[in-house]
């Protein structure tokens, strides 16, 4: 039996369910593709912003001043991560990399990737792929400088009366920590030394070491000598069109005192080296040589990228009696990183070696070609080695003057890096191992084995033949030691570090080791403000504000004998009085001995947690923060410190998108 034909009324029913299946199926697949394609068009998009952001991190840090590397190194690293510029090519695969600064800033860097989001199933239904713009913008908060403006960093002179002042400070390996550089000696002494609070768990080791990764080991370059431990670094700039000497005032670790009881005594002299009977000498490792090497920096912010130029190792001489008497003596073979250790001295009368108590410099010094007697020119050589010397490979970075080579600042400006390696007594690094950072130390063997130096000198930088250089700078990196005298209730206060504008509302912390070390009396430390005006309020109105702490105190603490070992002790702030200045409940100034003289933070960590002002504009010279100090009535303070100033954050971050 043959089927019915189908009315019209069916056949249209039957074509509208085709021509909706085929439109839900359309739209279905519209969305699948738009599912599908969003999906990738977001990862795409996320890649991007990612390549954006590290472009943006990788060029900042060139910021401020090189704005031409910053945008080649942003550049390259948007390409590294498949982004490479290639405006004005063909409209389907143009990649646009657009680097610049933001308008109004000298330390924020913004990058922009414009590029085609694929399409893949929606292409079928006629869309076609879209261009995509990410954006980041990154900061670089520059170097916290520490020390003093100017060319010159530390003092020459010891009796300045009330005066603020400071010596530059480096000790051996051999003393206790707890006398106040936190760096050099070794942390692992044993309690018999210094009561038990030297010892750092895990081991304080400079910023800029082996150690931590950023700087030069032990045997990277023949005939470098480095302590991989690190050693006190200071930046110098050169401005452009100069010639510029480093010199050193008293390079040499000289230990002695003389019948006037001055300039000796504040740099070299102190209680922990020996002062043996007349004609007995300490044994050889008992002292110290002194490293000192110039790098060249290509970049602020990558101590790997930096390239050794000079070293110069200045060899150790007792100078107990020199002044009166004109003589002292030394150790043969003290300038042999591979020599054996001697049994006798070579004693020298009528002479003052030339590196006494003077400024030497770094480039220059040459004992045998210099003036004086046969024995002078003799006797100088013995105590000094140029232990490497790439001068005539970097000539980029050098200027001849009169046969000599200096630092050039170039046509815009160049840094440098000096490092001060404390040395075992006979110019060899005393620390080569970045797995075991210092091995114990047995007090029994300690004067025979390591060097108990405390060697204070000053630094500058100078037009060679002058005592100047309009522009030149010399400053701490990463930490600074000092050593402060000061006597019978006196207070002062002097440059501490620089702390550019870009610091506005941001924290920073001031970490100052073992201070506290004086006689007879109560001692304060705090952190003063330097002067600006913001609106109508002039700056500083009193000590720095601490910030507030997790539990609602003031921020500052004791955090113990190591950096790394973990947990903050509250300390109540000073709330006392003092000359020229108002106490408030969140003041940065602590009490750090006791009425009888006593060391509260003896061997510790001071921390203050500073909250720099939101509207905070201070430039130039007048950023310097300033360290107070202040003693009892009757009080003497011969105190070493150890001083680190750090943002509390990562120097190099993103910020939001505006």
């Amino acid at each position: 039996m043959r089927p019915a034909p189908k009315r019209p009324w069916q056949q249209t029913q039957k074509g509208q369910v085709m021509i909706i299946f085929a439109l839900s199926a359309i739209v279905l697949f519209a969305l699948m593709g738009l599912a599908v394609d969003a999906g990738i068009s977001y990862l795409h998009s996320d890649q991007q912003e990612r390549a954006a952001e590290a472009a943006a991190l990788s060029g900042v840090t060139y910021l401020p001043g090189d704005f031409t590397d910053a945008q080649r190194e942003a550049l390259l690293t948007a390409q590294r991560n498949g982004y490479t510029n290639t405006s004005g090519g063909p409209p389907t695969s143009a990649v646009t990399v657009t680097v610049w600064q933001p308008a109004s800033t000298t330390n924020e860097l913004e990058v922009s990737i414009t590029a085609p989001a694929p399409v893949y199933f929606l292409d079928l239904v006629g869309f076609r792929q879209h261009e995509v713009t990410s954006y980041a913008v990154a900061e670089y908060l520059p170097p916290i400088q520490m020390g003093q403006p100017g060319n010159t960093l530390g003092t020459t002179e010891p009796n300045v009366g009330t005066a603020g002042y400071y010596f530059l400070r480096t000790e051996g390996y051999g003393n206790p920590r707890s006398e106040g550089d936190a760096f050099t000696p070794s942390p692992t002494e044993s309690s018999t030394n210094c009561n038990g609070v030297c010892t750092a768990s895990p081991a304080d080791v400079h910023q800029i070491s082996c150690i931590a990764g950023d700087d030069t080991c032990s045997g990277d370059h023949a005939g470098l000598e480095a302590n991989d431990t690190g050693g006190y670094n200071y930046l110098i700039y050169v401005p452009a069109g100069t010639a510029a000497d480093v010199q050193v005032y008293n390079p040499s670790f000289d230990p002695g005192t003389d019948s006037n009881g001055d300039i000796d005594s504040y740099h070299d002299d102190d209680s922990s080296f020996p002062t043996l009977a007349a004609g007995v000498e300490p044994p050889a490792t008992d002292y110290a040589s002194m490293g000192f090497t110039l790098y060249a920096v290509p970049a602020l912010n990558n101590r790997s990228a930096d390239i050794p130029l000079k070293q110069d190792i200045f060899c150790p001489f007792n100078a107990f009696g020199l002044e009166p008497g004109n003589s002292y003596t030394y150790y043969k073979n003290c300038n042999s990183p591979s020599a054996a250790v001697p049994s006798g001295v070579t004693s020298v009368t009528g002479i003052t070696p030339t590196v006494f108590h003077s400024w030497v410099s770094l480039l220059s010094y040459d004992p045998v070609a210099g003036s004086g007697s046969s024995n002078q020119t003799k006797d100088d050589a013995a105590l000094f080695n140029p232990s490497y010397n790439n001068l005539g490979s970097e000539s980029s970075y050098l200027t001849n003057v009169s046969g000599t080579e200096y630092l050039s600042g170039g046509s815009a400006g160049q840094y440098f890096r000096l490092r001060v390696d404390t040395l075992a007594w006979n110019g060899s690094p005393i620390n080569t191992s970045n797995s075991a950072p210092s091995p114990t130390v047995d007090s029994a063997t300690l004067p025979d084995s390591y060097p108990l130096a405390h060697n204070a000198y000053a630094l500058q930088v100078v037009v060679p033949g002058t005592g100047s250089c309009a522009g030149c700078t010399v400053s701490a990196m990463a930490d600074l030691c000092i050593y402060t005298p000061l006597q019978n209730g006196s207070y002062f206060q002097v440059p501490l570090f620089d702390l550019p504008s870009e610091y506005a509302g941001k924290l920073i912390a001031v970490r100052v080791f073992d201070p506290g070390d004086v006689g007879n009396g109560a001692a304060y430390l705090g952190i003063i403000e330097p002067t600006y005006t913001a609106g109508s309020t002039t700056y500083p109105t009193g000590f720095a504000t601490l910030a507030t702490g997790s539990d609602g105190s003031p921020a500052v603490y004791n955090i113990g004998n190591s950096l790394g070992a973990g947990g903050l002790s509250a300390i109540t702030p000073y709330d006392g009085t003092s000359p020229g200045y108002t106490f408030q409940s969140t003041s940065a100034v602590v009490q750090t001995a006791g009425s009888d003289g006593g060391s509260l933070y003896n061997g510790q960590w001071v921390q203050f947690d500073i909250q720099v002002p939101k509207d905070y504009n201070a430039t130039g010279s007048g950023a310097y923060w300033s360290l107070f100090y202040q003693v009892a009535p009757g009080t003497t303070a011969g105190d070493t410190i150890t001083v680190q100033v750090q943002y509390l954050g990562s120097p190099v971050h993103l910020l939001p998108n505006s």
